[in-house]
């Protein structure tokens, strides 16, 4: 069974792990995020801070898949998922600081996605006009 202090220490082990790479972090975030008693271990900030974390990690992956050119599919759905859990972050924060920050975490994955997308699309080929950019969301 799962107790606040042994979440709390998988999280620490996430975090500060030396040899975790990338992916690595982004798997164990993601199973930390799926503990059935992680609602009632932590608060809403907490949890809201573990988004925000896997969200950041996430995209750090998909920047290296964007450089690739043969894996700009595999860099579109980690920076989908990056986009997610930052949208659940922003969700869960109520302090209005933390809700603008993550907003504007939110601005710079699509504006990363957008930029990538027509970097990687010949001139003139269709889906480089405007209508291809990913939607942005809502002023928070």
């Amino acid at each position: 069974m799962h107790t606040r202090k042994s979440l709390i220490r998988q999280l620490k082990d996430i975090e500060e792990h030396p040899h975790y790479s990338e992916l690595a972090r982004c798997q164990r975030y993601y199973m930390l995020l799926r503990t059935p008693v992680l609602k009632s271990c932590f608060t809403r900030e907490e949890i809201a801070n573990i988004h925000w974390n896997y969200s950041v990690t996430v995209s750090g992956w998909a920047e290296r898949w964007y450089q690739r050119e043969d894996a700009v599919a595999n860099a579109e759905l980690f920076m989908q998922t990056a986009i997610r859990q930052m949208e659940i972050a922003q969700q869960l924060y109520e302090n209005p600081l933390y809700k603008q920050m993550a907003f504007n975490e939110l601005q710079g994955f699509y504006l990363r996605m957008n930029k990538t997308r027509l970097s990687h699309k010949p001139a003139g080929s269709p889906g480089t006009e405007r209508s291809s950019e990913v939607s942005k969301p809502e002023t928070g």
